[in-house]
């Protein structure tokens, strides 16, 4: 891989991609006007916003999946016109999309080399091919089997084939859509460690995230867009995280506030009891009482997502499922939702959304499994998308493919569809990946909502500040067992140390008490 070589420091970084005016409209609806931003070799710049502002089109337009209406794109300086994906990519304009794009029936390996397979007289050199991937990964700071299945990783995991993928392209310019939405702490500083090993080299990123403290750590320059417009432009050091939110939403927002003690008082019923559940090492037992939040806290690979989907038989691994004193020794995904539990999953290109239906079809689909009559109607679907959706802002047009929904806009499509099946357990895996900050409050305020009302929460973050907001109790999972439960009002430096393997910890943080609510 031939990046540039470091910057010196003193020097005046290069304009390396221009874009001017640039104005994108689909249907009736102008998703971008008139938007200017400027990437400099050796300069991470972040793209914030709210869902719908348009970011994701501005990212379309630079990487060629989309063509501007007006306005001009310049790469060194010349005016360029990218067809295609493929355009941008031999400029060395290369895009990690926050929904991954691997293809499972290959390697590691080969989704890492797709496209640049080395060859010798029209004949495979499968061990080239290996040698260059196992290099592109290890400088992506991957160690993952390059003979592994994509479907066997994590997204975390997948997201550095990914990125693995644009280093071998020896990218200029790398644009990076939400990358820190499936990463816990310790991932998103693994991450950032090589964002700022390809700005010493000279590479222009573009970093497009939510989370506003990790923009403030590692931007250089930030852009805001608003409703379609580029609204200001300044660098980092001279803004806050206030005056950020309220460039993105015209107002203040307080995200600051932490659950100080439980809401529930440990002598209600459960509602629902989880027993002899297994992890991956040990077992869990669980009591979740009737309106309570519990976070589940943990580093990618710990076995957080994988909780989840035991419970929900995907697949059955054993134990016992005690919901409203009905007991099941073994559960199905289908079984799950007729008995009132609704899953939102980590990814929801493959596992939550039907991309090529609209909305109301989308927000249906949970509900046609518990529905006294098999015939469902259009009618029906939006009823549904306006009841699921009247306590959301939904932007977008979503009487369209939810393909064409912004991230954040998709997923408030799959938290529409567990409200509108009106579940007993709520069982949520990363809530708000994706969402901005305004939209996140309102999912917060809302799943309060959900639980003062008497629904049960299981709720799985890799965001520390949103599972101290809303939990009444923290589990932790390390090295796929149980480490420690906490009660509301717990430090994040403790969710942060028993999150580590047991290896790494001081001796200060406790093993795991027993973690099933007295009746």
């Amino acid at each position: 891989m031939n990046l540039a070589p470091p910057a010196t420091g003193d020097e005046e970084p290069s304009v390396l991609v221009e874009a001017r005016g640039i104005t994108k409209s689909f249907g009736g609806a102008q998703a971008v006007r008139s938007a200017t931003l400027t990437l400099r070799g050796g300069q991470v710049h972040a793209l914030i916003g709210e869902n719908g502002a348009g970011k994701s089109t501005v990212i379309k337009m630079l990487s060629g999946a989309e063509r501007a209406d007006a306005g001009e794109i310049l790469l060194d300086g010349q005016p360029i016109s990218f067809h295609s994906p493929a355009d941008a990519e031999a400029s060395r304009i290369t895009t990690v999309y926050q929904e991954l794009d691997l293809i499972d029936d290959l390697t590691v390996g080969q989704n890492v080399m797709l496209g640049r397979e080395p060859r010798r007289a029209g004949f495979l050199r499968n061990r080239e091919l290996r040698r260059q991937a196992h290099e592109a990964l290890a400088t992506a700071g991957s160690t993952v089997d390059i003979d592994a299945s994509p479907a066997a990783l994590s997204l975390a995991q997948q997201q550095r084939v990914e990125i693995a993928r644009c280093l071998l392209a020896d990218a200029r310019v790398l644009i990076l859509d939400e990358p820190t939405a499936a990463l816990g702490p310790r991932e998103v500083d693994d991450l950032f460690d090589l964002i700022r090993s390809l700005s010493e080299r000279g590479v222009a990123v573009l970093f497009v995230s939510h989370r506003l403290e990790e923009v403030l750590e590692i931007s250089d320059v930030v852009t805001v867009m608003r409703d379609g417009e580029v609204v200001s432009t300044a660098p980092v050091a001279d803004v806050t995280e206030a005056d950020l939110i309220a460039s993105m939403t015209g107002r203040v927002l307080d995200l600051s506030t932490v659950r100080a003690e439980s809401r529930v008082s440990a002598d209600i019923a459960p509602v629902l009891e989880l027993r002899r559940i297994p992890l991956a090492k040990g077992e869990l037992n669980l009591a979740l009482a009737p309106g309570e939040i519990v976070g589940v806290a943990g580093l990618a690979g710990s076995g957080r997502s994988r909780l989840l989907e035991t419970i929900i038989g995907s697949p059955w691994l054993g134990g016992e499922i005690v919901l409203d004193g009905v007991s099941y020794h073994h559960l199905t995904p289908a079984d799950a939702v007729r008995a009132g539990i609704a899953y939102l999953p980590e990814d929801r290109k493959r596992l939550g959304l039907v991309l090529e239906a609209d909305a109301a079809f989308n927000v249906s689909l949970s509900s046609l499994a518990r529905a006294h009559s098999p015939w469902a109607t259009a009618a029906q679907d939006a009823r549904r998308l306006r009841e699921a959706t009247s306590r959301m802002s939904l932007r977008g047009n979503t009487s369209s493919h939810v393909a064409r929904l912004s991230g954040g806009n998709q997923q408030k499509v799959l938290l529409a569809r567990l409200l509108a099946s009106r579940p007993r357990v709520l069982l949520l895996d990363e809530p708000t990946r994706g969402v901005d900050i305004a939209a996140k409050k309102e999912v917060w305020d809302l799943l309060e909502e959900i639980a003062d009302g008497g629904t049960a929460i299981l709720m799985v973050s890799s965001e520390l500040p949103e599972i101290l907001r809303l939990s009444d109790r923290i589990l932790v999972l390390a090295d796929g067992q149980l480490t420690a439960e906490f009660p509301a009002g717990t430090s994040q430096e403790l969710l942060l140390e028993a999150a580590l393997p047991r290896r790494e910890r001081t001796p200060s943080v406790p093993d795991a008490g027993p973690n099933e609510r007295q009746k």
